[in-house]
C-alpha cells in the first residue's frame, strides 16, 4: 500500500441521519494527510470536460492501486450497513466493485475565478439519478469528499438540499434553475450572487452542511442533491481542494 494513503489506526466514525438520508463523518482520516495533499498540489490539473464532468473547476486525476488495501474493506463496509443508511436496499457489491476498479487519486479543485467562469455550476446537484433510466447516467450509489484544505484555509463545506421538499428527484424533474431573466445584461458576478440567493430561495432549501475540517470524510448517498457551499471570497489566494470518490 502506498504509505501516502495510510489510514489513522483508529477511526472515529461519525454517523448523521436527516429526513430519512445517511452520511457517515470521519476526522483525521488520513495517517499522513500532509502527503496526500502535497500530491494534490503537485499533480497536473485538468479541465477536461469529460473528466470534469460538469465541475466548476479542475480536476486532478491519478490512477493508483492503493485503493484495494483497507480503504477498500472500510468503504465496503460502511456502504452496506444497513443501521447507517435504513434503505430498503443499498444496491449490489458488484456494482461497487465495478467503479472501485475505475477510480484513482481524483481531486476537485476550484477558486474564485472558476466559480465566476461559470456560476450556474453552484446550482445543486446528484451524483446519481434512481428515477429515470437514461444512457449516459452515472451508476454511483455512493460517493465521498475528504477535505485537503489546511485548517487555516478552511471555509464552508458541503452542503445537502431539497428541491420542492425532496431531497432526491427524478432527473426529469429538475427544472427551476434560478437564471436571472436579464443575465445577458449582468455580470458573472452578480448572475452568482442571484444564483446563490435562490438557492436557498423558495424551491430550494439548506437541509444541512458539512462543515470543511482538514483531513475530514464525509460519504453520502450519490442521489441526494448537494453542492459545494461556497461564496466569492473564500478562495481568492488558494484552491478548494477535496479527494472524491465515487462507488
Amino acid at each position: 500500500m502506498d504509505p501516502r494513503f495510510e489510514l489513522n489506526d483508529s477511526l472515529d466514525v461519525k454517523v448523521f441521519q436527516h429526513k430519512g438520508r445517511g452520511a457517515v463523518i470521519i476526522d483525521d482520516f488520513y495517517k499522513n494527510p500532509d502527503e496526500v495533499r502535497k500530491l494534490a498540489l503537485t499533480e497536473p490539473i485538468s479541465d477536461d470536460e469529460k473528466l470534469v464532468s460538469g465541475f466548476p473547476g479542475w480536476r486532478v486525476f491519478k490512477k493508483f492501486e492503493f485503493l484495494d488495501t483497507r480503504i477498500y474493506d472500510l468503504f465496503l463496509d460502511l456502504c452496506f450497513d444497513n443501521d447507517i443508511w435504513r434503505a430498503e436496499s443499498l444496491g449490489d457489491v458488484a456494482g461497487f466493485d465495478i467503479n472501485w476498479m475505475n477510480a484513482g487519486f481524483m481531486v476537485n479543485i476550484l477558486n474564485d475565478s472558476s466559480l465566476m467562469k461559470d456560476p450556474l455550476a453552484i446550482v445543486p446537484h446528484q451524483d446519481a439519478y434512481t428515477g429515470v433510466k437514461e444512457p449516459g447516467l452515472p451508476n454511483f450509489q455512493f460517493g465521498a469528499n475528504i477535505y485537503l484544505n489546511t485548517p487555516e484555509e478552511c471555509a464552508g463545506g458541503t452542503a445537502w438540499y431539497s428541491f420542492d421538499g425532496k431531497m432526491s428527484i427524478p432527473k426529469r424533474e429538475i427544472s427551476g434553475i434560478p437564471v436571472p431573466p436579464n443575465a445577458d445584461k449582468l455580470s458573472n458576478r452578480e448572475i452568482f450572487n442571484h444564483v446563490k440567493k435562490h438557492t436557498l430561495g423558495p424551491r430550494w432549501k439548506l437541509e444541512h452542511e458539512f462543515e470543511m475540517v482538514y483531513n475530514r470524510m464525509v460519504l453520502y448517498q450519490a442521489d441526494v442533491l448537494h453542492g459545494q457551499s461556497v461564496d466569492l471570497g473564500m478562495f481568492t489566494d488558494y484552491n478548494r481542494m477535496n479527494q472524491v470518490l465515487f462507488m
